[in-house]
């Protein structure tokens, strides 16, 4: 974190030296310390970096001027996944899930992403949240039904985790509709769903096959659609 800090007046004559108190040692750092304000300017960049979670106040120490004292919060370094159970159907991803920092990133950090069973969940093998952010999207693959745990970790930061339940994959048309004989046709839809009738993109393409069990009341004009892939 790179701040500036003043002076009201210029400094004097061989320009000055400043130092710092802090309320809770350990829970921030200051560079360079002390800091030098050369003679006829009035500030300093100075960068603070945080060491370990909570806060410190920073009193800022020079010959012949009083320092303001200015408090810091500071956050441990945690990796945490939005949600803690995702579910999908067989042969099915989504692209939703996002790992997130408690506070915006000063440089980019590279997120590992691994699957406790590969059988059930493949998941992105790694994503980067960029500087300046703190989130970046990642994805997950079924594999075969179950459930399945995914990790994210990165140097210097706590991990977290997430469940991933994989169930048969539901198919649903929709929708039901009343016709008079006199009606021309119908379109009706078909969608792959979860068993708790969430609906996500297919890996893979799927062939449906249409079958009226009565043809003197209702007749398919179209037998087989395909769901691509991604629909």
């Amino acid at each position: 974190m790179l701040r500036q800090k003043s002076l009201i007046e210029p400094g004097g004559a061989g320009g000055t030296f400043i130092t710092y108190t802090y309320g809770t040692p350990g829970r921030v750092e200051i560079s360079p310390d002390p800091a030098f304000i050369p003679a006829g300017q009035l500030t300093v960049n100075i960068e603070i970096t945080a060491l370990a979670g909570g806060n410190s106040t920073i009193t800022p120490v020079a010959t012949g001027a009083t320092g303001q004292t200015a408090t810091v919060n500071t956050y441990a370094a945690t990796l945490n996944i939005n949600g803690a159970t995702y579910r999908l159907g067989n042969q099915t991803y989504r692209t939703d899930p996002y790992v997130w920092t408690l506070t915006n990133l000063s440089q980019s950090l590279n997120v590992t992403f691994t699957s406790s069973d590969t059988n059930v969940v493949v998941v992105t093998p790694s994503a980067v949240i960029a500087a300046g952010i703190n989130y970046v999207y990642f994805r997950i693959d079924s594999r075969g039904t179950g459930s399945a745990y995914i990790y994210s970790t990165a140097p210097g930061f706590t991990p977290d985790s997430a469940l991933v339940i994989v169930s048969s994959p539901i198919l649903d048309v929709c929708c039901n509709a009343n016709r008079l004989t006199t009606t021309g046709p119908s379109s009706f839809s078909v969608s792959v769903r979860d068993s708790l009738n969430g609906t996500y993109p297919r890996q893979t393409p799927l062939v449906v096959n249409y079958v009226s069990r009565d043809t003197t009341i209702a007749r398919l004009t179209v037998a087989q659609v395909t769901i691509p892939a991604g629909g």
